[in-house]
């Protein structure tokens, strides 16, 4: 399961959008939500995808359609828990652009599902809660 979080952020600061997408299962959500509409109960999040199909549009639209400015992401996850087929960790993002410094784009908590298909483990579940309120809403990528 850890190597599949490897594979997850991999993708991810590769801009490869379709890899990410097939890591999911055929029945798999993605949520990325703030740590205070967590707390008051309000699950529809930044980017929200209840199904794979959902999964896959949002994949789609970042690799063929959305334009937007070249950026990497690199993503630091510690303190990883796997309990059963369930894993959390705590993360930070970092966003670069062509000209300028890095920064911060997010930390927070991920909480990642997942189901064995074959002999391989895919996500059923990715919810990504991030710390603040204040974030860059140009975020491109999941997280």
């Amino acid at each position: 399961m850890i190597d599949l979080l490897h594979e997850y952020d991999t993708a991810i600061e590769a801009g490869d959008m379709l890899a990410w997408a097939d890591l999911f299962a055929p029945e798999a959500s993605y949520i990325l939500n703030s740590h205070s509409n967590e707390q008051r109960g309000l699950p529809a999040g930044l980017i929200a995808c209840y199904t794979r199909a959902m999964i896959d549009d949002r994949a789609a639209a970042i690799a063929n359609t959305t334009m937007f400015e070249k950026r990497i992401y690199r993503i630091l996850a510690t303190r990883h828990r796997v309990q059963g087929l369930r894993a959390t960790h705590v993360f930070a993002v970092f966003q670069s652009f062509t000209e300028g410094p890095p920064h911060v784009l997010l930390t927070g908590v991920a909480t990642t599902e997942f189901v064995m298909i074959g002999d391989r483990y895919r996500i059923t579940s990715r919810k990504t809660i991030y710390d603040n309120d204040l974030i860059d809403t140009a975020i491109i990528y999941p997280v």
